[in-house]
């Protein structure tokens, strides 16, 4: 279809160039002859064959653009229409998405678009490649799911605990590295990146597009903000919840989750007080 059409079915403005569009992608991963977004006011310029779906205040020196009021709801809202089946939530004529019972693995259930490596072992009632929790609100307020058209990728030798869950991504894949260890209770949302390496203990809520970096341990029942980027060889302790970024070889534990050494360095001075 022509990025003319989706003007249309998106009540938009059409700027530059009428491409076509085969697909959706993200501007982190472009791809040619795909429609992606873009929610903020600050400039844009793109040299390849993409439609981009801008709001209103947006400066874009792009080939092909389109003015809506809400891009990120009028590129769910194509996805959903043109670029998935309406009852399943899957790519067009890229097979179905279903749960089955992968060979070896009692009480598992692994969604279609899931690459597993070798060596991997996952424990009933574990739930890999689903649909993430995705929603983007319009005018009157009613949520409308964001298709998942992502999948998952899974490294070599990976344990998945008892009742975890692995969202596949949104529009990039969810990626598990090699030798992660994921305990039981764990929730993986979509389009989140795990290294090498790295264990995430029982309980823990790892949010949409975290970042979690090679020989990381992730302490029992913590909580890891949606974008936020942890580096390598970092220890999160027990029940912390993780809301900004954290360099690499950092040891952090609490609510608001801290360095260890100004929890400390605050607990000498209400003692000196």
């Amino acid at each position: 279809m022509r990025a003319s059409e989706i003007a249309e079915f998106v009540d938009g403005k059409l700027c530059g160039q009428d491409l076509e569009i085969k697909g959706v992608c993200s501007l982190k991963n472009p791809k040619n002859d795909s429609l992606v977004f873009w929610k903020f006011d600050k400039e844009l310029s793109l040299a390849g064959p993409i439609t981009v779906l801008v709001n209103q205040k947006c400066e874009c020196s792009c080939r092909s653009y389109i003015r809506v009021d809400n891009p990120r709801l009028a590129h769910a809202m194509v996805t959903r229409e043109f670029f998935t089946d309406s009852y399943r939530m899957i790519p067009t004529g890229e097979g179905i998405l279903r749960p089955h019972s992968w060979p070896g693995y009692l009480g598992v259930d692994i969604y279609e678009y899931v690459k597993i490596g070798e060596g991997c072992y996952f424990k009933p009632g574990a739930v890999i490649g689903g649909s993430g929790f995705g929603f983007e609100f319009g005018a009157d307020k009613i949520p409308v799911l964001r298709p998942h058209v992502g999948g998952v990728k899974i490294g070599n030798n990976v344990q998945v605990g008892a009742n975890s869950v692995i969202d596949r991504g949104t529009i990039d894949d969810t990626i598990i590295g090699n030798n992660v260890k994921i305990d039981n209770l764990v929730h993986i949302s979509h389009n989140c990146q795990i290294g090498d390496n790295t264990c995430v203990v029982a309980g823990s809520v790892i949010c949409g597009s975290a970042t979690i970096g090679k020989n990381c341990w992730i302490g029992a029942n913590s909580t890891i903000m949606n974008q936020v980027t942890i580096g390598d060889n970092v220890t999160i302790g027990i029940g912390a919840n993780v809301v900004e970024d954290v360099p690499s070889g950092s040891v952090i534990a609490g609510v608001k989750a801290q360095t260890v050494w100004r929890m400390k360095l605050l607990a000498s001075k209400i003692e000196e007080m």
